[in-house]
């Protein structure tokens, strides 16, 4: 429910270790469309997302993302 620590992207970050958020975004809000993916370097279970998410265990992936990207032609910020 957009509580806790947040940070901005817009452009695509392969490892989230580097910004204290890999396994620990619950919920997102973006512009555009983005894929999150379970492993870094955009490997795992691959998912795209747009708009609002207030809770990721709607699609099991709370607490499990590991790289992010927009999609192409999907314009977007994070």
């Amino acid at each position: 429910n957009f509580r806790g620590q947040s940070q901005s992207f817009d452009g695509e970050i392969s490892n989230l270790g580097r910004t204290g958020l890999n396994d620990a975004i619950s919920s997102m809000r973006m512009r555009g469309r983005w894929e999150g993916c379970t492993d870094a370097n955009f490997r795992g279970q691959c998912m795209e997302f747009d708009g609002e998410v207030s809770n990721l265990s709607r699609f099991r992936m709370n607490d499990s993302i590991s790289s992010l990207r927009p999609v192409r032609g999907g314009g977007g910020r994070w």
